[in-house]
């Protein structure tokens, strides 16, 4: 954990609210995230955690409030231009094309960038994930979960991003796979990514975090940092199963 915590934030939201038609999701959002910390948002189920994530990423317009980028509003931009802004998605359910190959999967994240510091991005990814190396011309559809997470990853890495945003990255994975998930965004943290988590696995998300925020029916009802959340008996009671 090792978060730069002067000057502006790298990522800020001012009361954002968020509506799907008549249902508002979001009521009032204010978070930040600064340059080299780990942060992740936790809640239970329909909490509102992906659509802040979207909100974020552009795929979801906010009714009010503001999102900024190094103190820029970025509410009117399209993903493509929060992409070359240094936002990057590791979706979901990882959401590769499963018929392109690892490597054409992994040169779909550079797809706002050219030249050939793509090349020297695409070995420095594989370094990362040499399980992908051994099968770069195998159909992304034929990977594990825990491959496919990789490749999901190493997708986003090749936009070069200063802001990764994860969302749910242990879903679906074995335990094993998800201490290396864990591994890995500390990794990409000492190599200076900033890191913002959307996650329901909470213990392990506060423990690789320097701070977090908890999401309560489209609000947030806490926020700390991550050794104050797990020390927190509202917490401990609503999200981590003890007393």
């Amino acid at each position: 954990m090792s978060a730069l915590n002067g000057g502006e934030p790298l990522l800020r939201l001012e009361a954002v609210d968020v509506a799907y038609g008549a249902i508002q999701v979001l009521h009032g959002i204010d978070l930040e995230v600064r340059r080299g910390e780990i942060v992740c948002l936790l809640g239970g189920n329909a909490s509102g955690k992906s659509t802040t994530m979207k909100t974020i990423i552009g795929t979801v317009r906010p009714l009010r409030g503001r999102i900024l980028l190094e103190g820029r509003e970025i509410n009117g931009d399209s993903i493509a231009d929060r992409v070359r802004a240094g936002v990057a998605i590791v979706p979901e359910a990882r959401r590769i094309f499963s018929r392109l190959t690892v490597r054409e999967n992994l040169l779909m994240g550079a797809f706002v960038r050219s030249g050939a510091d793509v090349d020297a991005d695409l070995e420095r990814v594989l370094g990362i994930f040499p399980r992908l190396k051994e099968r770069l011309v195998q159909s992304g559809g034929t990977l594990s979960g825990g491959e496919q997470q990789m490749l999901a990853i190493g997708r986003a890495l090749m936009s070069r991003p200063r802001l990764l945003c994860m969302d749910e990255p242990s879903m679906g994975l074995a335990p094993v796979l998800v201490e290396t998930v864990f591994d890995t965004v500390q990794q990409l943290q000492s190599d200076g990514i900033t890191i913002f988590m959307v996650e329901q696995n909470a213990v392990m998300a506060l423990d690789i975090a320097d701070r977090g925020y908890v999401l309560q029916t489209g609000r947030i009802v806490l926020a700390d940092t991550a050794q104050g959340l797990l020390g927190n008996a509202q917490m401990q009671r609503a999200y981590l199963g003890t007393a």
